[in-house]
């Protein structure tokens, strides 16, 4: 984790004493973007890192409670599309229902999808990325898809596992989907992916539950 961590402290320090220097206002907003990306992947990092611990720990903190599905996916989506800048990529939320009452944790949910989504933007440039849930087998079952560049055969035994990562270029810790899978077995239910080199993945998470739901 010492690269993870030295990364991007390097950048906010390196480009915060560069910032003292220089005159030009455009140059100025370049550095001042910059430090804030980094910001922004350092404190995710430290937020992984402890979520990570208190998982090992036994600790997976759950305040479920009851809340409509329908407004809060609406929510999620919309917050979602703001993350996706790329203008080759399709944002598509299916939200299926008009009404679903469920009792869960909430945050728990939401980072779950969060996740999923955030690994989703990192390996796709053009197509689609798609987020959605269905009501199945007694469960809210979340999904994302993408039409990114897909996971080869050899590496799809690695993905749920922690601290790694599938292209060491690209952002991130390796810690996300491994926290996804802890919180959805913390909460009685389980993780999945469907993946092809080349063509996209899909990730799911189910999480028993039951729903009142008004189609």
């Amino acid at each position: 984790m010492s690269h993870e961590i030295r990364t991007p402290l390097n950048a906010i320090i390196g480009f915060s004493e560069l910032l003292a220097t220089v005159a030009e206002p455009e140059e100025r907003d370049e550095y001042v973007k910059i430090i804030m990306t980094n910001n922004e992947l350092l404190l995710k990092l430290i937020n992984d890192i402890l979520d990570l611990s208190k998982i090992e720990a036994g600790f997976v903190e759950l305040n479920p409670q009851l809340f409509d599905l329908h407004e809060v996916f609406a929510e999620i989506g919309l917050a979602m599309q703001y993350r996706i800048t790329h203008p080759n990529i399709n944002f598509v939320c299916i939200n299926p229902y008009k009404k679903c009452l469920v009792t869960l944790d909430k945050n728990r949910l939401i980072q779950i999808l969060t996740n999923y989504i955030t690994n989703a933007i990192k390996y796709t440039v053009r197509g689609f990325i798609e987020m959605g849930y269905e009501y199945v087998n007694h469960g809210i079952r979340l999904y994302v898809k993408d039409s990114g560049i897909g996971i080869a055969d050899g590496k799809k035994e690695k993905v749920f596992k922690r601290f790694e990562k599938l292209d060491e270029f690209a952002q991130g810790s390796g810690l996300g989907l491994s926290i996804c899978k802890a919180i959805a077995e913390a909460c009685g239910g389980c993780t999945g992916f469907e993946s092809h080199q080349g063509e996209g993945s899909v990730f799911w998470a189910w999480l028993p539950c039951e729903a009142e739901i008004l189609e």
